[in-house]
């Protein structure tokens, strides 16, 4: 079988072999380990097993390097579904030893039923490199039932702890390694069956807590062991309709922390983000509190997008160095589809929460531009919005740092309507999460999808991230995408110190100049500045963005606010100290039928955002500014005055409206009339062009668009244009 290596447990002699470091595995069959991320070339790893060639869908794999750090291939799967909900801890690095962990979810199989799913382990020793292999064949099974959706954590003494649902009801059961990296794990099965999909955390005082969910009530169970998981209490109910999971440990106490979410209550979009505390390493918990109590409240119907308090998939979470929580989060206005998972289309957030001090921050925030027909309803990565999977770690001078995955705005398969490919990205706090620097594009890989990240907390000068280079884009374990053999991957990436500020964004069109009506290019400029004393590489990066509008549909929400991406572009720079210089990116085209505000019926608002993405930047506070203008609207609410004793007007009714609805018309003269229906985010999807006579007239609109789909639930825009005369109407569509 592919992958297995065989662990000689010989007692004394084993351990001998250990201790004086002898290779007991199998030779790795490549040599990409500790190499520069420039010389990293994995296009030979799929080749080197003939494992690889009856995979269906399979692609030919390869990348010449990742934008930052540096990558190795420790082990591979067909399963290509990691993992549901938030994003797991399945990395630990042991500053003490240098030592990496690592776990993922394996299977060889061609067979959807995925027989020979097992969790597998890998270790990076320093003095000996991984300890069990590299490339597609890297890693050892955790042990040998059918198993699966593993957490780790460490003990004092920097043996893996790593909690795993297995068997055939399955059951959570929780291993302790008996050697730091030996692999031979001693496993203890909890009961009852079918509770599954276990965390794991491991005190400061080496007091381990699990925390799991039962597979068809949602409701969620804990354990404890106070002996380093020798005996285990048993599973101890906690509370029913919870979902999203999660646990976390503190390393200097005796706290731990349980979080989930609340049920999903369509369509409210109010699924808030809980957690409790133990302060006796999870044989008991506090009272629970709610993270989205924290998030600004909106003022009447009205409320931006970074006030949304849905949060369907829970978070992640950890103490830092000074005991104090912090909880990262996805926050979104999806819907769920399908079998109950997701994929939502719209722009959401990504949160950073402190307990101590009650506040949330911005970390992040996706930024959709055009999306193809559908992409609201596909599940080509369940459990995932388009920012997700955020985790956490913490350095030597208490700087927080969070990773994440984001679906780039660009790149999207419009046959599919996919997004084409995936990357991960990583952002900087040196004020305990008060604030966040620019994000930095860590894999910088288009066509290639990284997936299911995940940070190790502890951070000396580098970051230690795993997740999964997935070959065929979407789950195939869902239903989504090829079946192929996906590389696991060990990304390093090394805090770099340097200062760089951006100077200023170079003419950017301001209303009323000419160059900022619709129907214009602009090619953004912006200058950099070195101001540090190194020669330093950041990643340049611009982006356009402007307002549009959507619907919640319920009694207490009524329209979002959202800002869409219009535009982003990324260019990797380099200067010297001192050295400044001019970027250049793409250009950006003003699109008269997207740049609109049609709710405010007055001038569209464009943001210009200059930014210096840099993880080491050692003054955050200079390394982003943020220009505005405003661009003519085309549109113009009210009623023309009256001409012939006629005035042009509009109406539009019924509205909201089921499906149909009629767009009724005055025209003073005869003329050339033109009816455009926008969506929210103002992309045209229906156009009806003709020579009237004066007098009111009617057109009907089905509710579908250009192509004949039927057009989902939302706020849509009606313009109706005569001559020089405009008017734009809202109309909201329920389903």
């Amino acid at each position: 079988m592919k992958g297995r290596k065989m662990v000689c447990c010989m007692g004394i002699l084993l351990i001998a072999s250990v201790a004086f470091g002898a290779n007991i595995m199998e030779t790795p069959r490549s040599s990409t380990i500790g190499k520069a991320v420039m010389q990293v070339d994995n296009r030979d790893v799929p080749n080197e097993t003939s494992n690889y060639s009856h995979v269906v869908g399979s692609i030919y794999y390869g990348f010449p390097k990742v934008a930052v750090g540096e990558i190795d291939t420790i082990g591979s799967t067909t399963y290509d579904w990691q993992y549901n909900g938030p994003s797991l801890s399945r990395i630990a690095f042991d500053p003490d030893n240098s030592y990496v962990h690592l776990i993922w979810t394996w299977s060889d199989s061609t067979s959807p039923l995925f027989p020979d799913r097992q969790v597998y382990y890998n270790c990076y020793d320093p003095a000996f490199g991984w300890l069990f292999g590299q490339g597609m064949n890297g890693g050892t099974a955790c042990q040998a039932t059918r198993s699966g959706f593993a957490t780790i954590d460490l003990l004092s003494d920097g043996r893996a702890v790593v909690a795993l649902h297995r068997g055939t009801g399955p059951t959570t059961a929780v291993g302790v390694d008996y050697l730091a990296g030996l692999g031979v794990f001693n496993f203890v099965q909890l009961s009852p069956d079918n509770v599954i999909w276990p965390r794991v955390g491991v005190t400061g005082n080496d007091s381990i807590a699990v925390v799991a969910q039962h597979g068809d009530s949602d409701e969620v169970y804990s354990a404890y062991s106070t002996n380093s998981g020798v005996t285990w209490s048993d599973l101890i109910y906690y509370g029913a309709s919870r979902s999203g999971q999660n646990l976390f440990t503190s390393g200097v106490s005796d706290q731990a922390c349980m979080m989930w979410t609340n049920d999903f209550q369509e369509p409210t979009f109010n699924s808030h983000l809980v957690f409790a505390i133990s302060s006796d390493g999870g044989q008991s918990w506090g009272r629970d509190t709610d993270v989205m109590d924290a998030i600004p409240s909106p003022s009447g119907n009205t409320y931006e997008w970074y006030m949304c308090r849905h949060s369907d998939f829970g978070g992640w979470g950890m103490f830092d160095s000074d005991d104090n929580l912090h909880i990262v989060f996805s926050a979104s206005f999806g819907t769920r589809t399908g079998p109950g998972y997701y994929f939502p289309f719209l722009r959401n957030t990504i949160w950073h929460y402190s307990s101590d001090k009650a506040a949330v921050s911005l970390i992040a925030f996706s930024s959709p531009s055009e999306y193809p027909e559908g992409v609201g309803t596909l599940n080509a990565y369940g459990n995932t919005h388009l920012a997700d999977k955020p985790s956490l770690g913490e350095d030597e001078n208490g700087n927080l740092y969070c990773v994440w995955q984001e679906f780039p705005p660009e790149h999207w398969d419009l046959i599919t309507a996919y997004p084409a490919d995936a990357e991960i990205y990583a952002s900087r706090s040196m004020d305990d999460g008060s604030t966040w620097g620019p994000p930095v594009n860590l894999t910088m890989t288009e066509s290639l999808v990284e997936v299911y990240p995940s940070l190790a907390k502890a951070v000396n000068d580098t970051l230690h991230i795993i997740y999964m280079h997935d070959l065929g884009l979407g789950s195939y374990v869902q239903d989504e995408g090829p079946r192929t053999d996906n590389p696991y991957i060990y990304h390093k990436v090394p805090i770099v110190p340097g200062d760089i500020e951006v100077v200023s964004i170079d003419d950017p069109p301001h209303y009323p100049d000419t160059t900022s009506y619709s129907g214009e290019t602009y090619s953004p400029s912006v200058t950099y500045h070195n101001k540090g004393a190194e020669t330093t590489t950041f990643q340049a990066r611009f982006e356009i963005e402007s307002p549009s509008y959507y619907s919640a549909l319920n009694e207490d929400q009524d329209t979002v606010m959202l800002r869409n991406g219009f535009y982003y572009d990324i260019v990797e720079l380099t200067l010297g100290p001192g050295a400044t210089e001019q970027v250049v990116f793409d250009p950006f085209y003003l699109d008269p039928d997207v740049l609109t505000d049609p709710v405010s019926g007055f001038k569209a608002i464009l943001y210009y955002y200059g930014m210096a993405c840099l993880l080491g930047d050692t003054d955050p506070t200079d390394n982003k500014i943020v220009d505005s203008c405003k661009v003519d609207t085309i549109w113009i609410e009210g009623i023309e005055e009256s001409e012939n004793g006629l005035a042009f007007a509009v109406d539009i009714s019924p509205n909201p409206s089921m499906g149909g609805t009629r767009i009724s018309y005055t025209l003073p003269k005869d003329g050339a009339v033109s009816i455009k229906v926008f969506d929210g985010a103002g992309r045209l999807i229906r156009h009806f062009d003709d020579n009237t006579k004066a007098g009111t007239h009617t057109f009907e609109w089905n509710g579908r668009d250009i192509d004949g789909r039927a057009v989902p639930s939302g706020v849509y825009f009606v313009k109706v244009t005569s001559d020089d005369r405009e008017i734009g109407r809202r109309l909201i569509l329920i389903r």
